[in-house]
């Protein structure tokens, strides 16, 4: 593309040569030209004259890498030469070569000031562009970097300044990591443009994620973007301070209505012009960086980078330069206004009680030869400080497993944890808020809990992005690879896609994951709390009100009767009988009367109410008596009975019968080598057998009954085996219901599986199979009991039933009431052992035994 006010040929090649070309060097306004610029036009300049002009401002901002192919810097002291002298020493057409290629650059200096804030612009930021070091040169920062060397068995820590840094990357052999190196993490703590610059010349930044680490905006989202050459991440860190710490300049939110807006590193002054009558904002325009802080120029550059390097003089309101300052001032206000109203409602919010969190973006930029970087804003080193620590421990999972994708898990999990910590704030604030709603709603805690819920809503915003992103790297990193390669290109055809991130890394981004879905489940229920906290006051504010009003209403309908009536005896009649010839007492004669008939009438809606209260109280308190031992499952959780079942035809019944003290055990075994569980139950007790009413265990259940009746006549001291029967059938006793132990022993057997029911239909188990025709027999037994439906037919229906009694019929429930407890647990060195008895008072003791 032809450059700026340029002449070209019908293929757009520039017909007009650079500066450079007819071996003239530009010089640096501030600093002249470099001293192999000026050997190189000695032979056309006159001995011992000045070869030092203004010249292109680009030049003033030049790459260290450049500087170090093509020149060696000078001191400021013997650069600066006097640009009059030079210019009277040149000949006449290099006077004219040199004024030609003036007006050419500053034609593109005036488009450049043109394009800095334009809507639009070209996407990205280049760093091999002379205008980019136009734009962000006044971009320093005094940074602190860490690059850390490591592989399974070594490790190299060093903190550079950004000097020291940009010296590394710009060697050809310095920034290259040793043979034994197998990951490299750069970890960079504040943005300035030199540092920027060297780093992405070095390892190919893209530009786009260049312009995500230059653009200050606060407000963007985090995300992960798949280029070519590296996978780059953005981070939104959510971290706790102390609310009086100072914010760093770079955090300051800002909307994006420019592409791109460079950061500023201060405040830069205004400055007014002296033309009068000349409206414009004086203040320096983003591309300015003569008013920075740390700007070393002081001389007026020949090219226009500020308001205040223009020339006094009006412009016409149909310029191009005049409408630049009309919309930057226009944009300026815009920005003051919104500041000066945010500075308001801070103000507003102080005293009120609220988290301090701060947010700060991190960049990640990850590639396949193991180098990890990481660009933060703040020039401290703090927040990265536990992943340095664990790089340098040989122990750790990072240091064994020299993955770069798990050092960026590492990240990520850093990030969230900080998170965490900012949840657990807010949950402390909620209940401390909650407490005091309990206790006194007032309209300050409201407030409160208002500005408290604006901050979550915010927070939600800017971390659900961070789950997103974590759930696209674990499901989605290779379909974005593979996104990235042309699959037209026959050359890709067998080409093996690989992602970033590691299968290993991938695993433990799960961990990370659930982290994050639990920090968001809990900003819903913290808002759904704060919700529910703000109408709980309003209610009781409601309620309250409700209440004054209820008891003036009650005290108008009391007095109103009396009112009327003290008003009828009060007229001022000359003769009246009921006053003149008698006593008070006529009025309460007929004040009570007509109070019984009113108060009722105006109150009979509340009164039918407290009626029908009175009705669900006593009925629900019956209701609460019967079932407190009746729902749920049988037996109740809270009554200690065990509950098993057995075969009414099987020798078990009868040797309980003989002697119901019983004892049963189980053991528990790990699953897996690396489950150590190894637990021991024996339980001892008493057993009582329920079984059917009718039928040839008639008279089995007759004992039962008979069993129960009788423990409440034992002592104390006797009936320890018989405290949780008795708790029960006290509880269905109240309530006197008939059949209750029939109705839970077939409740007990629907719930088993058809499969289980069927062996109550087969003979009796543990007797010889032979007896009943061997294995040919046994494949004609039923193999599934299930209860008879209407819509089976009358053959099936007759059938199920059949079997279904059967079944039902030797079914027994056996009910077991522990009193003492053996627990081993060989699973843990040493071996515990405990032993757990019951007294006659139904208390559990314990003793520990020797395994």
């Amino acid at each position: 593309m032809p450059r700026t006010n340029s002449l070209s040929d019908s293929e757009g090649r520039s017909l007009t040569p650079d500066l450079e070309d007819e071996g003239f060097e530009v010089g640096s306004p501030t600093y002249g030209i470099h001293e192999t610029a000026a050997a190189s036009t000695a032979g056309s300049v006159p001995k011992g004259a000045s070869t030092a002009f203004g010249g292109h401002a680009l030049t003033n901002i030049m790459s260290r890498v450049s500087h170090h192919t093509h020149h060696t810097h000078q001191s400021k002291a013997a650069a600066i030469r006097s640009p009059t002298s030079a210019w009277k020493q040149l000949s006449p057409k290099e006077k004219f070569k040199a004024a030609v290629r003036k007006v050419i650059a500053m034609g593109r200096g005036a488009t450049l000031l043109g394009e800095v804030r334009q809507i639009g612009a070209e996407p990205g930021v280049d760093p091999t562009k002379p205008s980019s070091d136009l734009i962000y040169g006044q971009l320093h920062k005094e940074c602190k970097i860490e690059v850390v060397d490591y592989s399974a068995v070594r490790c190299n820590y060093k903190v550079m300044e950004n000097e020291e840094f940009v010296d590394m990357m710009d060697g050809e052999e310095t920034w290259k990591p040793q043979p034994w190196v197998k990951c490299r993490w750069i970890n960079i703590a504040g943005v300035s443009w030199d540092v920027i610059k060297a780093l992405a010349l070095r390892y190919s930044l893209h530009p786009l994620a260049l312009e995500d680490v230059i653009n200050k905006n606060n407000r963007t989202r985090s995300k992960a973007d798949y280029y070519t050459k590296h996978l780059f991440l953005r981070v939104m860190c959510h971290e706790l301070h102390d609310g009086d710490a100072e914010a760093d300049a770079h955090d300051d939110p800002a909307p994006r209505s420019e592409s791109p807006e460079p950061m500023q590193d201060g405040t830069p002054e205004k400055e007014k012009l002296e033309e009068p009558g000349t409206e414009t904002d004086g203040e320096t325009l983003q591309a300015s960086f003569s008013k920075s802080k740390n700007s070393t120029m002081r001389r007026r550059p020949l090219l226009p980078r500020t308001l205040a390097d223009l020339p006094i003089q009006r412009h016409d309101s149909g310029s191009a330069l005049a409408q630049l300052i009309k919309k930057d001032g226009k944009l300026r206000a815009a920005r003051t206004e919104r500041k000066a109203a945010e500075a308001m409602l801070e103000d507003i919010k102080k005293g009120i009680q609220h988290v301090g969190v701060k947010v700060k973006p991190m960049f990640i930029f990850m590639y396949r030869d193991g180098t990890v970087i990481t660009i933060q804003r703040q020039n401290v080193l703090d927040f990265t400080a536990p992943i340095s620590q664990r790089l340098r421990q040989r122990d750790t999972v990072l240091r064994k497993s020299i993955d770069p994708s798990l050092l960026v898990h590492a990240l990520l999990d850093l990030t969230v944890d900080k998170a965490l910590e900012v949840i657990d704030e807010y949950h402390a604030k909620i209940n401390h808020f909650e407490r005091k709603i309990l206790l006194k709603p007032n309209m300050k805690t409201v407030r409160e809990l208002h500005i408290l819920s604006g901050d979550l809503i915010l927070h939600k915003r800017t971390l659900d992005p961070i789950k997103t992103m974590i759930f696209g790297l674990r499901r989605y990193d290779i379909d974005r690879c593979a996104a990235l390669i042309d699959m037209s290109d026959p050359a890709n055809k067998d080409i093996k896609i690989v992602g970033y991130m590691s299968h290993k890394a991938k695993i433990y981004l799960a961990d990370v994951y659930d982290h994050m879905d639990f920090i968001l489940t809990s900003l819903d229920m913290f808002a759904g709390i704060m919700e529910n906290l703000i109408d709980y006051s309003f209610n009781i504010a409601s309620y309250e009100m409700n209440e004054v009003m209820r008891r003036l209403t009650l005290a108008t309908i009391i007095f109103f009767p009396l009112t009327l009536l003290t008003g009828y005896f009060g007229m001022n009649f000359q003769y009246m009988w009921s006053v003149n010839e008698q006593s008070d007492r006529v009025f309460w004669i007929i004040a009570a009367p007509v109070m019984a008939i009113v108060i009722p009438i105006f109150l009979w809606s509340d009164i039918l109410r407290g009626i029908r209260y009175m009705r669900k109280r006593m009925s629900s308190s019956k209701a609460g008596r019967v079932d407190s031992g009746l729902s749920g499952t049988f037996p109740p959780a809270h009554l200690p009975l065990v509950v098993t079942s057995t075969d009414l035809r099987t020798p078990k019944v009868s040797q309980i019968k003989a002697n119901s003290k019983v004892e049963f055990a189980w053991w528990i075994n790990g699953e897996s080598d690396d489950d150590k569980t190894r637990i021991q139950f024996r339980i001892s007790g008493k057993a009582f057998l329920i079984p059917s009413p009718t039928g040839p265990s008639k008279d089995l259940y007759g004992e039962f009954e008979k069993t129960v009746e009788d423990s409440f006549k034992l002592p104390r001291s006797e009936a320890q085996g018989y405290l949780g029967l008795q708790s029960l059938s006290n509880v269905y006793q109240q309530s006197s219901p008939k059949g209750f132990w029939e109705s839970q022993r077939q409740a007990s057997f629907r719930s088993l599986s058809a499969y289980m029911k069927a062996s109550w239909c087969k003979p009796p188990p543990g007797t010889p199979l032979s007896l009943y025709g061997g294995p040919e027999a046994a494949k004609k037994w039923p193999q599934r009991v299930e209860e008879p439906s209407e819509s089976d037919s009358p053959e099936e229906r007759e059938k199920k039933q059949k079997n279904w009694d059967e079944a039902l019929g030797n079914f027994v429930l056996v009910l077991i009431e522990p009193v003492e407890v053996d627990f081993v647990d060989l699973g843990v060195q040493p071996n515990k052992r405990f032993r757990f008895w019951r007294d006659e008072k139904g208390v559990w003791g314990e003793q520990e035994l020797v395994p």
